[in-house]
């Protein structure tokens, strides 16, 4: 009897219930999501363009609390909202019972494929890099050992093969001109696994009933503008010109808006419980997870970048610093209990 019970009870957890809607608030959401992404976004590079030195050091301090958001996002925000749709008791039993951690094994694959493409990736841009620089010593005239241009005579580098081309970029031995192309790559990265994951958040809001919006809405708000805060921060220190940081800002602005949207409009008709539904969306988020993930140990470790500076540093400034990085999250783990 008691198993009845049970089985009636995740039946009834599964079936696609309507609740009262709130239509007006759930519109002026969108609008209200999209202003305060786009103006955390925006914020470090507001920051980057006035002379004074405070301005400048605020830049420096939303590479800390950047890498911090990065990380919470990643692991509590993304993967988390991943590990309950790919738990969720409504999928089909051979499902859950295949794999302990779907979510896992997805995030995993999903940092495997990351390693792999920036190594070739690097290797890539290295050699583009050296074959330029080579074509242009290729243009100057030897003179005993030498050659000459127009600035300066310089020594005749030795050929050392492919050697040279291959050098260990895992470690970040790269030309100058090639780094700045990877950290805009791993920009990139983070922008479009941010970006996937916002559409499912706009989504969840979207979706949501009039009792529990409010409280959704307001986590939401937060979430947007910390994880647009760490986003801008980061295009911000891969040199983006302002051209390049206000579309990427407009591309990050409209992702949780367009989720809203969507579940503005199916909120009557689609069920939030079904297979495809929880399957599809815990996938995407767990492979956005991984890719994040990965960028944030790797290319936006803030501690690692800006060390040298820090160390140099006394110890407010360095209290000041480390302190951003703790409470940005701190802020984000207590987000991530609501939205």
């Amino acid at each position: 009897m008691a198993t009845t019970a049970s089985a009636r009870e995740v039946v009834i957890q599964c079936d696609d219930r309507k609740s009262k809607y709130n239509m007006p608030l759930a519109i002026f959401s969108v609008f209200v999501i999209f202003l305060v992404s786009v103006g955390g976004f925006m914020l470090p590079a507001y920051f980057n363009t006035k002379a004074s030195r405070s301005f400048r050091f605020g830049v420096t301090l939303c590479t800390f609390l950047s890498y911090a958001v990065l990380l919470t996002v990643g692991f509590v925000h993304i993967l988390g909202d991943a590990q309950l749709f790919l738990s969720n008791p409504c999928l089909p039993e051979g499902f859950l019972n295949a794999y302990p951690t779907w979510a896992t094994l997805i995030c995993v694959i999903a940092i495997f494929i990351s390693i792999l493409l920036d190594f070739y990736g690097h290797t890539y841009l290295t050699k583009l890099v050296r074959i330029g620089t080579k074509d242009k010593e290729s243009e100057m005239v030897p003179i005993n050992g030498f050659t000459q241009s127009s600035d300066a005579i310089v020594p005749v580098p030795e050929e050392n093969g492919d050697a040279e081309l291959l050098e260990d970029v895992f470690e970040g031995d790269i030309p100058s001109e090639a780094s700045l192309d990877v950290k805009r790559a791993a920009v990139t990265f983070i922008e479009v696994s941010v970006c996937t994951h916002s559409v499912p958040v706009g989504l969840a809001l979207g979706l949501e009933n009039a009792e529990n919006f409010v409280s959704l809405f307001i986590a939401i708000i937060f979430h947007q503008v910390l994880e647009g805060l760490g986003i801008g921060a980061a295009v911000v220190d891969a040199q983006y010109p302002l051209r390049n940081h206000i579309m990427l800002a407009g591309f990050f602005g409209i992702t949780a808006p367009l989720g809203i949207v969507i579940g503005i409009v199916l909120h009557h008709s689609l069920n939030q419980n079904s297979s495809g539904y929880l399957i599809g969306l815990g996938s995407i988020n767990a492979f956005a997870g991984g890719l994040l993930i990965y960028v944030a140990f790797e290319h936006m470790n803030a501690f690692r970048s800006k060390g040298k500076w820090m160390r140099s540093q006394g110890w407010q400034v360095q209290a000041v610093c480390v302190g951003a990085f703790v409470l940005a999250g701190a802020l984000m783990l207590v987000v991530g209990k609501y939205a």
